[in-house]
């Protein structure tokens, strides 16, 4: 018998743990199995040694003519934790993080077969660039689309040991480098310390100080810039309009005009000449001549003026000490075929509502209903400023009707320029008795005021100017309702 047992093992030895199997995963396999199997070399070993006789017979399987091997179990421990069961953890044969303990030992959850030989997700490793520059490492570098400051910070170190002086050639080559490396506080401190700049050193200084939004710099290295001729050839488009834009922001009209009037006509495009003339628009006080006198140079030019650039021109008209200016640009709008929008509208209803043309200010709310276009809460105040502007009281009060007919919220500018119109209407009983219907619809609105004292003010005011032209129960509803006090009565305390 003991011979008969010692044949059938050493068959079962030579078929099946001295053969090669032809599975490519077979030695992946059987390192999982010496590191399944600790110490255990019977099929019927105890509960303990479980996985690893189930390790080994998947391993079996996978010689020729078994069964097809199922993935292995998934590890529920890192490399780093031992095989001996750690206190306070599960042993390594539970690959659940969800089992319990309990007074005998640990308890192994229910868990499907799916889930159990679930493989191991992989994941990608995450990219460093950004998948539309389409390109590699390399290539950006050979490109010049990015320098690394660590190399630029390696020279300086390695010139500062070496003791090589910094002079005007070093700071001129590492200011290219400091500008696409986008550190632009040490570009504009490396080209400040030149004592003899360059053209291409003014570009460099241009660009930072443009794109870190430094005004006082890039108005010197601008007019430094537009002084030379040499100096403005070097500047590409993207630099002027840079710069333009930055000083369109700061409302500086003076630097960005002498810039643009340096520029030969070739290279005044529509977007430089729409920074200048939104610079004269934010200036202070605004620069309405200086901007119609760049709209009338891009007429003579035969330069294409779009409708932002016109929006620009209605605002900056503010400004402008004649009166036809707003007139004459929306004329101009619909001779070229330009569409005008809402903000069109609204700059437009603003420049005249100032001017106190409120004739036109109607008359453009008519064409801006025929032309089917929405008005907004700003086109209404607008009209309602201008009518308080022409002393008007039955328009501004047409106008709050219609406000909020369309369905608009009403705010404190409205009603406050309704009570200034009402108060300076000449005719004072009329003034009162619709100062009273605006505390009506005010009354109606459920409107928090912002400027309760404003509008308290401007009320009682209208309403003393005739108190006879005002209902007293009426009145007292309102007083009521917004907890004002309208009449000039005294309150014993």
């Amino acid at each position: 018998r003991a011979l008969t047992h010692c044949l059938i093992l050493s068959h079962f030895a030579s078929r099946y743990l001295f053969l090669r199997p032809k599975y490519k995963n077979i030695y992946r396999t059987r390192q999982r199995v010496r590191k399944a199997c600790v110490g255990s070399t019977s099929l019927h070993s105890s509960p303990s040694r479980r996985p690893g006789r189930r390790a080994l017979c998947c391993w079996l399987a996978a010689a020729p003519g078994g069964r097809p091997v199922p993935p292995p179990p998934r590890r529920s421990r890192p490399r780093s934790v031992s095989r001996r069961n750690c206190k306070g953890s599960p042993p390594p044969w539970i690959s659940c993080a969800r089992s319990t303990r309990t007074a005998t030992g640990w308890a192994r959850p229910r868990r499907s077969p799916s889930c159990s030989r679930r493989p191991r997700r992989r994941t990608r490793r995450r990219r460093r660039w950004p998948r539309s520059w389409a390109t590699s490492r390399g290539r950006v570098h050979r490109a010049g689309l990015f320098v690394p400051t660590r190399s630029i910070a390696q020279v300086m170190a390695r010139v500062k040991r070496a003791g090589v002086a910094v002079d005007d050639a070093l700071l001129t080559a590492l200011a290219p480098a400091l500008l696409r490396a986008r550190k632009d506080a040490e570009c504009l401190a490396a080209v400040g310390a030149l004592s003899a700049r360059t053209a291409s050193d003014v570009r460099c200084g241009v660009a930072a100080a443009a794109r870190s939004r430094d005004d006082a710099q890039l108005r010197a290295y601008v007019a430094e810039a537009a002084a030379d001729e040499d100096t403005l050839k070097t500047l590409d488009d993207a630099s002027l309009k840079a710069a333009m834009r930055g000083l369109a922001k700061k409302g500086d009209h003076r630097t960005a005009y002498s810039l643009l009037d340096a520029l030969p006509a070739e290279r005044r495009s529509p977007l430089l000449y729409h920074g200048a003339i939104t610079a004269c628009g934010r200036s202070r006080p605004i620069k309405g001549r200086t901007a119609m006198l760049l709209w009338r140079r891009m007429k003579e030019e035969n330069v294409t003026v779009p409708r932002a650039t016109y929006n620009a021109l209605l605002h900056a008209a503010q400004g402008s000490l004649t009166e036809n200016a707003t007139s004459a640009l929306l004329a101009a709008m619909d001779r070229d075929g330009v569409a005008l929008n809402v903000v069109s509208y609204n700059v437009a209803l603003n420049s005249l509502a100032k001017q106190g043309r409120f004739s036109e200010v109607l008359s453009l709310l008519e064409a801006m209903e025929s032309a089917s276009i929405k008005p907004t809460e700003v086109t209404f105040g607008t009209a309602i400023n201008g009518a308080a502007r022409a002393n008007n009281s039955a328009a501004a009060v047409a106008l709050l009707g219609a406000q909020t007919s369309v369905g608009l919220p009403l705010g404190d500018p409205a009603f406050a320029s309704a009570l200034e119109a009402c108060l300076n209407d000449p005719d004072t009983a009329a003034g009162a008795s619709r100062a009273a219907e605006v505390l009506d619809a005010l009354a109606a609105a459920d409107v928090s005021l912002k400027r309760r004292e404003r509008v308290e003010e401007l009320a009682r005011a209208a309403i003393s100017r005739n108190r006879a032209a005002v209902d007293d129960d009426r009145l007292k509803r309102d007083e009521d309702i917004l907890g004002m006090v309208l009449q000039n009565r005294r309150v014993e305390v």
